[in-house]
């Protein structure tokens, strides 16, 4: 992969957009990743106030360390983005993104203190565990700009098996 992505999005897309599909594609991902399955992807939510969504089933029963990842998993892949954007390899830029996750003064997105709260719960020591999720991001990284491009591209939403399809392609 190139270590910019500027030049794989479409022209016209505005910047906001862009971080809300990078973000709802690292949700989706860490649902494949730890085998759950999910209805839908989409930038065209139905709730006011909402720029993107991954629907569930429900009810669905879950570890809470799976809970906690696939809750972080949005921000790091958005934080990730930022990063990925100005010119950082992945690796690095997954790097920034748990070191900002993980932050004391991270605490301005809902998902980033639910997903620590969670962890802290379970006894896990915060850093450590978004240290693996990066990891984990900086290896799918691939997989996760394929689902954010064809997430702008889409004027729907795309189901389960079509994101699973975008990502086992970009494997």
């Amino acid at each position: 992969m190139s270590s910019t992505t500027r030049s794989l999005q479409p022209a016209g897309v505005d910047e906001r957009r862009l971080l809300t599909a990078h973000h709802e594609a690292g949700h989706a991902i860490a649902y494949l990743n730890l085998g759950y399955s999910f209805r839908y992807i989409t930038l065209h939510p139905r709730t006011p106030g909402t720029t993107g969504f991954v629907a569930v089933h429900r009810p669905r029963s879950m570890l809470i360390a799976d809970s906690a990842a696939i809750t972080l998993s949005g921000p790091l892949a958005e934080e990730a983005f930022r990063s990925v954007d100005i010119g950082e390899a992945p690796e690095d830029a997954a790097w920034a993104a748990a070191f900002a996750v993980s932050s004391a003064d991270a605490g301005s997105h809902r998902e980033v203190d639910d997903g620590r709260d969670m962890l802290v719960r379970l006894g896990m020591p915060v850093e450590l565990a978004v240290d693996g999720m990066a990891n984990t991001l900086a290896r799918d990284w691939a997989a996760v700009e394929a689902l954010a491009q064809a997430l702008v591209m889409s004027p729907r939403r795309l189901d389960y098996r079509e994101a699973q399809m975008i990502v086992e392609a970009s494997r």
